[in-house]
């Protein structure tokens, strides 16, 4: 195990210079920077961890060593994979070249990274990349929350890093309850960690649980609306085939029965035509009076044009029964009474 503290600093090489916050705590950040955090960890999506580089030097006064933050580099070209932010090679050319161009004079003295909702920690991975890219016993992480508003940094302890119990951002003085209570702890660590990404104060949860609610409400109500729709159309459909079906054995018997008159005016054709020629062809003694002649001519022609009608009437139905027209009316399908 690593025994890496910050009492291994070495204070002969260090600058002596007043404690900004006028006592000898262990961290200073300047407004400036603190803000330059702030502003990224508001800024990137609620469920995106981001990160950069914290720059500044290492001093001492008459208390002892100190470390002064005065500047935060964001970090561009970063990637996240399961809600865990990586520096990617280009991340590192990007804030060297910044630090080299803007920051001359300083040094990269740590790194800090946004937990969304999960609270102050150093998660495994965390802890890994402090112990191989941040190993000096001076060098800093700040965790930032920016759903819960909560911040804390960590410094080498014991060989391991650890949450400060207290520092300074510009004059003011702060502690560890601006953190979780308890973040240092592993076992914590693993809970908050693998938390479901829910609201943290109780008004937001339920919030957020009324949400999912109505939202689950109104994808039923959907599907409910969709269901009885496709019913009503089932139904619409039966009730069509069902007229269809009636307006159709309806026709057919009406064509029955124009067949079936057609038949009886033909047969009374006939027998009028008979009655005609027998007329005609009487002898001189049995010659029929010119009165019978004519009710019979009467008749007839007035068979004939029943008969055209008839066959009108028939063509009609059959034009009905091909393109789906309306039926004729029954009024017209009844032949007149023959003349006696």
């Amino acid at each position: 195990m690593s025994s890496t503290d910050t009492s291994q600093i070495d204070l002969n090489p260090l600058e002596v210079r007043q404690f900004p916050g006028g006592e000898p705590y262990r961290v200073h950040i300047s407004r400036d920077a603190h803000d330059t955090v702030w502003n990224h960890a508001r800024e990137a999506p609620p469920n995106q961890e981001v990160g950069g580089i914290l720059v500044g030097d290492v001093y001492r006064d008459a208390r002892g060593p100190y470390l002064d933050i005065q500047a935060a580099i964001v970090a561009e070209h970063t990637r996240n994979e399961d809600t865990q932010l990586t520096f990617t090679p280009e991340s590192w050319i990007q804030v060297n070249e910044v630090k080299d161009t803007s920051y001359p004079g300083m040094r990269i003295v740590g790194w800090y990274h946004t937990h969304p909702r999960f609270g102050i920690f150093l998660s495994d991975r965390d802890r890994f990349i402090q112990s191989t890219s941040f190993s000096q016993p001076w060098a800093t992480a700040l965790v930032v929350d920016p759903i819960q508003d909560l911040e804390g940094f960590f410094l080498w302890q014991d060989g391991e890093p650890k949450l400060a119990q207290e520092y300074w951002v510009g004059t003011e003085k702060r502690d560890k309850s601006m953190a979780r209570p308890g973040a240092d702890g592993r076992e914590e660590e693993k809970e908050v960690k693998r938390a479901p990404l829910l609201p943290a104060s109780p008004v937001s949860r339920a919030a957020f649980v009324l949400t999912v609610a109505l939202a689950f409400l109104a994808l039923i109500l959907l599907f409910g609306y969709v269901y009885l729709r496709e019913v009503s159309h089932a139904e619409d459909e039966q009730f069509f085939v069902r007229a269809l079906d009636g307006q159709r054995q309806m026709l057919q018997a009406q064509q029955q029965e124009l067949g079936r008159q057609q038949q009886v005016l033909d047969a009374s054709i006939q027998e009028m035509q008979a009655v005609e020629k027998s007329l005609k062809q009487v002898g001189s003694g049995q010659a029929a009076t010119q009165e019978q002649v004519s009710r019979v001519q009467d008749n007839l022609q007035e068979l004939r044009q029943l008969a055209a009608a008839l066959q009108q009437q028939v063509a009609q139905q059959q034009f009905v029964n091909q393109f789906g027209a309306q039926p004729l009316s029954a009024d017209k399908t009844q032949p007149k009474q023959e003349k006696k």
